[in-house]
This record gives C-alpha cells, sequence and structure tokens, in this order.
C-alpha cells in the first residue's frame, strides 16, 4: 500500500502476491499526479473521507480495502 494526500485529494495504490498494482475509482474531477515512484491516473483520487476509511480497513486487514473499487492500469 502506498498513500499520499495531493491538494485535499487522497491516493492510494495497492499491490500484493495476490494482486496486481491497482488505483482506486475515485473522484471523476480528481487531477492525476506524480509522488515518488507513483504516476496516479486522473480520476483515482479520494475524498479524505473514503482514503481514511481505506487506510484504517488496511491497518487492520493488512488486505486490499474493500471500501473503494480497484483498477490497474
Amino acid at each position: 500500500m502506498f498513500a499520499a494526500v495531493v491538494d485535499g485529494s487522497g491516493y492510494l495504490s495497492h499491490q500484493d502476491s495476490n494482486h496486481a498494482k491497482a488505483y482506486p475509482v475515485g473522484v471523476p474531477e480528481s487531477p492525476g499526479c506524480e509522488f515518488d515512484d507513483e504516476d496516479f491516473p486522473a480520476g483515482s483520487g479520494l475524498t479524505l473521507e473514503q482514503f481514511t476509511a481505506a487506510l484504517v480497513e488496511f491497518l487492520h486487514t493488512t488486505k486490499r480495502p474493500t471500501n473503494v473499487r480497484w483498477a490497474t492500469r
């Protein structure tokens, strides 16, 4: 799990041995952004409420959060 907050939107990526790298299907108007080694596509930014809920779920389960829909790109 990689997490970043940029300009008021939360950005996540996730991959593990069972899942290819994926990004959330987020707010359609959210811009794409580049952060460190991640290139987040446009539309993958989450509201901070969704972002926080996804992080909390991940910390409790260590699995890909289910409160957002994921897409490989």
